[in-house]
């Protein structure tokens, strides 16, 4: 029966034992999943078997307690010495090393083994190395087979003319036939005496010279020893300790870098040449970008950093980061809360949620940071998430924005006197008007030529239309501390101010639909801000439908995000997006009869609580006010 099952994909088993017997070597594969356990016949012969197969236990009846505790520790990636003894009491050197998951080998030299005289025979290179590179050796040979070669027609003589066909080896002959002349990388034996035996075609193609013209040649004839004197010292090396020599160098004429390997034995060198040109470009192309990086981030304002998707381990930090922070990137990589502590405690938590968003969006946010005792800075850190290789990790940059706050500080004085003075002649024009009509009228009643009834309901008016301003910019001057947070209902809030209005709308033809989140839990907010924040709101949609219409409130709650989102919508004429604009400037109204500093409160009233307000307009379609808030943690 023919065995067709593979070693490391490459060479059938049968193929594989044989080949260690021509080379003079004992041999036996384990099959973990199978429990079993094929020989080669020197192992056979040495260990007195009936068979080419036995089980797992007898072998390991075989291994000495060195043996046994690397076969059960499964640590033997790498080759691992072992004693071994057989029927006759004789105790046999070997090594041990695992050739895939589930399969291991087990060689050594026979004892019983005939010594050849074989000065030509590639095979003779497993035998005359110690066991462990024999075995690092012959993982080589199965590293460098090209599975598409296996229907491939061989038509070269050259190998037969340095080989001599093993007898009853046929099977192994021309598989190492096939390996040396069709492997992707150079390969050549060289003679003690430095005559070169044989070059394959791709070493042929490497040199840009045939083997007829280099083959059974002095090597330092033909590559000058002073231009080639590294390959000398190494294969010199080689020969003198016996040992395997790996080294790196260039093929001069032929601008090739390329990776040695040389397998001595006592008569002959077995080199492995492999063109790394290509790689090494890309080695030091990665290197010079390395260094260009470097020399960017040592030498910019911005600190880069990598982080873990949980934000605890810290994968690199640029050096601008010390100059920022004040604090050592060692220090800060032993206990990331060090850096924590430093951001002001009224900033922590939205920090805390921006990073947690990092993990899924692009973000940025802005705090203040102690950079010493009593001295604080601006940052604005800007992070989001980089998926590399199946591992996610968050990536970002720190920026020291305290100039730039500084210096929006002043305009925004600056806009603040330009509104101060806007307001003033604004409050000037809209009481001045009034009053001009109740002094027009009070004139008339004291002059007697009307009675006091007659303008009495205009002067009145005027004094409440004055009376409506005042309260207006009173509610606006409120002071900030007086904001008092309560654990508040936000749905209990929206309900009540509907109810104030529901009169209203039963009378216009309005239908009112809302929709809540279960899930919107209680605020820490101000109700008394939160009422005249939806009494404007709904107020100014149900003006703007004059007449039948509908008004929609939904409620949403954003867990990601930390927030509630409210969304009040009407089905009016809608507002021009130039006048969407300017919406929240004092004085400025859309309505006949406004004085524009309702929605101005409003505004101040939202983001006095943290939140945010934004419009939404179509002609004819409505408008849609968006508002959201903030669920603040006491923790």
């Amino acid at each position: 029966m023919v065995q067709t099952e593979k070693v490391e994909g490459h060479f059938l088993i049968d193929e594989c034992l044989e080949m260690f017997s021509v080379s003079g070597n004992w041999l036996c594969l384990l099959t973990e999943g199978k429990d079993e356990v094929r020989a080669n016949k020197e192992f056979m012969e040495l260990f007195k078997l009936g068979g080419s197969v036995i089980d797992r236990e007898a072998l390991l009846a075989m291994f000495d307690e060195a043996g046994i505790s690397a076969l059960e520790e499964g640590d033997i990636n790498t080759p691992v010495s072992i004693v071994m003894t057989n029927s006759d009491g004789v105790r046999v050197e070997g090594v041990m090393k695992r050739l895939s998951a589930n399969r291991i080998m087990v060689t050594g030299q026979s004892p019983l083994n005939k010594q050849v005289n074989a000065n030509h025979r590639l095979d003779s290179q497993l035998g005359t190395l110690p066991a462990s590179q024999s075995v690092d050796h012959f993982m080589t040979w199965l590293s460098l087979i090209d599975e598409q070669m296996n229907n491939q027609i061989l038509t070269s003589k050259s190998l037969e003319q340095l080989l001599e066909k093993p007898n009853g080896s046929p099977v192994v002959y021309n598989r190492l036939k096939e390996v040396v002349e069709h492997i992707p990388h150079g390969f050549a034996v060289i003679s003690r005496d430095w005559e070169l035996l044989y070059i394959n075609p791709t070493l042929e193609e490497m040199l840009g010279s045939s083997s007829e013209t280099l083959c059974n040649r002095n090597l330092w004839e033909v590559f000058p020893e002073d231009l080639y004197h590294n390959y000398y010292l190494h294969y010199k090396e080689a020969f003198q300790h016996n040992q395997v020599v790996k080294f790196q160098d260039y093929l001069y004429g032929r601008g090739r870098v390329v990776d040695v390997t040389a397998y001595p034995s006592n008569n002959e060198l077995t080199v492995f040449i492999q063109d790394i040109t290509e790689v090494n470009s890309y080695i030091h192309a990665l290197q010079e970008t390395e260094e260009r990086f470097s020399l960017l981030a040592d030498n910019i304002n911005e600190a880069f950093w990598v982080m873990s998707p949980n934000f605890e381990t810290w994968e690199y930090m640029s050096p601008t980061f010390e100059s920022i922070f004040g604090i050592s990137i060692s220090v800060v990589e032993r206990d990331y809360n060090i850096w924590m502590d430093h951001i002001h405690v009224g900033d922590r938590d939205r920090v805390v949620r921006s990073f947690r968003q990092m993990r899924s969006d692009k973000v940025a946010c802005e705090y203040r940071f102690e950079y010493e005792p009593g001295v604080w800075k601006w940052i604005r850190t800007k992070g989001y998430p980089l998926e590399k290789a199946e591992k996610v990790m968050i990536v970002g940059v720190h920026e020291d924005i305290t100039d730039i706050k500084e210096k929006d500080e002043l305009i925004a004085r600056s806009e603040q006197f330009e509104t101060i003075t806007r307001v003033a002649a604004g409050i000037a024009h809209e009481i001045k008007n009034p009053l001009t009509s109740i002094k027009g009228f009070l004139q008339l009643m004291m002059s007697g030529e009307a009675s006091n009834g007659q303008y009495g309901d205009i002067v009145f008016s005027e004094l409440s239309r004055i009376e409506a301003i005042v309260n207006e910019f009173m509610l606006l001057a409120k002071p900030e501390q007086e904001v008092e947070l309560v654990d508040t209902n936000l749905i209990d809030i929206i309900h009540y101010v509907l109810a104030l209005f529901r009169a209203q709308c039963r009378q216009g033809g309005i239908k009112v639909t809302t929709d809540f989140d279960a899930a919107i839990p209680d605020l820490p907010s101000d109700p008394k801000r939160l009422k005249q924040i939806f009494i404007n709101v709904v107020k100014n949609a149900i003006e703007a439908m004059e007449g039948p219409g509908e008004l929609t409130v939904v409620g949403m709650y954003k867990a990601d995000l930390d927030n509630v989102v409210i969304s009040i919508s009407d089905s009016g004429k809608g507002i021009e997006p130039e006048k969407i604009k300017r919406i929240g400037e004092p004085f400025f109204t859309t309505k006949e009869k406004g004085t524009g500093l309702g929605m101005m409160v409003t505004t101040k009233f939202v983001e006095s609580l943290g939140g945010t307000i934004r419009y939404k307009s179509k002609i004819d379609d409505g408008t849609t006010v968006t508002i959201t808030l903030p669920v603040l943690h006491s923790d």
